[in-house]
């Protein structure tokens, strides 16, 4: 359900299907890279050297509503990524928000620098999203 899930699809140097999102931060970047990858050719890289608590630097994606809306209430769901860290420790978060159903699900997790891990939740869909 999620579109361009690999980062290979590119417009203009950016993910088709996705955004980019940074409030509160100065001088944190979003890049597309092609090393190191965990797959493909692409991966997707947040950089906030600030470490501003507060800050949102986010690669967000809308999830078609006309198809989500099409899963059958009570259907599991998973999100999940495959993140690491750059040269220091740093903090992975995934997230799904339904605005219907007033409802954000929230994982995080600590990662460490040269090694991939996975960032995943897992939820029931609800009638109302």
């Amino acid at each position: 359900m999620v579109k361009n899930s690999s980062f290979e699809e590119l417009k203009d140097g950016t993910p088709r299907n996705w955004r980019i999102v940074q409030r509160g931060l100065t001088g944190s970047t979003h890049r597309v890279e092609t090393a190191p990858v965990c797959d493909g050719k692409n991966a997707v890289s947040l950089e906030n050297r600030e470490n501003t608590e507060g800050g949102v630097l986010i690669w967000g994606q809308t999830l078609p509503t006309k198809e989500f809306r099409a899963v059958p209430p009570g259907t599991l769901m998973e999100l999940r990524a495959k993140v690491q860290a750059a040269d220091s420790p740093a903090r992975a978060k995934i997230y799904f928000e339904s605005v219907a159903a007033r409802k954000t699900i929230v994982r995080r997790k600590l990662i460490v620098p040269g090694k991939w891990e996975d960032i995943f939740l897992q939820f029931k869909k609800e009638a109302i999203d």
